[in-house]
């Protein structure tokens, strides 16, 4: 079974500890700078990815934008894939909201970004069933 998160974040360092994060919790992990990016690379990757970490605001396409066209795909995969908003848009920290835009979870970047991702991921890896013990 595939390990793949997708991390879709337009600030270097950002996604440098966020790929690191994963890494750390034993995921492989596939970049995007923007929202096109990401689509191409979930068309290419689709089965394997298995979390999409998702910015929302980004140059070119919008994490908005790009969580739209994942949802609207009659594939499946992409269509169920999860996708998690990151984002430090104090907007954007209501929950219904994100759930209305397509998302499953929201995590509130900067200020508590690697302590909330963190452990967004490590209990999205305990929920995945090749890793009960």
């Amino acid at each position: 079974m595939s390990n793949k998160i997708l991390v879709v974040e337009d600030d270097a360092l950002s996604q440098f500890v966020i790929v690191e994060m994963c890494k750390e919790l034993g995921f492989e992990c596939l970049t995007a700078d923007d929202g096109a990016e990401a689509l191409d690379l979930i068309a290419q990757n689709a089965t394997d990815i298995k979390l999409v970490l998702m910015d929302i605001h980004m140059p070119k396409v919008s994490g908005l934008d790009a969580t739209g066209a994942i949802r609207s795909t009659s594939e499946d995969p992409p269509k169920n894939l999860p996708v998690i908003a990151t984002t430090a848009d104090s907007n954007w920290h209501d929950l219904q909201r994100c759930h209305e835009h397509g998302f499953q979870f929201h995590d509130a970047s900067h200020e508590w970004a690697i302590l909330n991702q963190h452990k967004v991921v490590r209990n999205y890896n305990a929920s995945m069933p090749d890793n009960h013990a």
